[in-house]
């Protein structure tokens, strides 16, 4: 394969545990110089139950005004959660889909809604990992920075 490597990583899972297949920075060396201190899957998904209370508790509120408040929204950046496929080289946890569709269903699990909307704009930094080193590191010069397509 020829280019950059993508700042992101694969996670397999042997059975007992998750194992990094791959982790390499934009210069493609194993590793990289950011710290990596990122939340257990168990600590995410506490907090993910957490918002999917909150939305549960909101869902008409969400349903009568068509969108996803921006209170959820912040509560969703608050607890970390749109940094799961976040490369840990931009300050995310560089978690697999695995790990991501299960902290979407919790939330969805609340509110279908905001489980959607979650989905939606976590999934985008995916996607920026996807493109040139360049471009990830104009959006990601804000580490809050997050994305949306159709």
């Amino acid at each position: 394969m020829a280019g950059p490597v993508p700042a992101i990583h694969v996670l397999l899972t042997n059975g007992k545990e998750d194992v990094d297949a791959r982790v390499r920075g934009h210069d493609g060396v194993v590793g990289s110089a950011v710290p990596f201190d990122r939340p257990s899957v168990s600590e995410l998904l506490v907090r993910a139950r957490e918002i999917a209370a909150i939305a549960r508790e909101r869902a008409r509120q969400t349903e009568a005004a068509r969108r996803v408040g921006e209170d959820m929204i912040a509560r969703m950046r608050a607890a970390d959660l749109f940094r799961v496929l976040q490369p840990r080289a931009h300050g995310g946890f560089e978690y697999g889909f695995d790990v991501f569709i299960q902290v979407q269903m919790t939330i969805a699990g609340g509110c279908g809604s905001t489980g959607w909307v979650y989905g939606l704009l976590a999934s985008q930094q995916w996607l920026i990992a996807c493109l040139s080193p360049q471009a990830q590191d104009e959006i990601w010069h804000d580490r809050a920075a997050l994305s949306a397509g159709t």
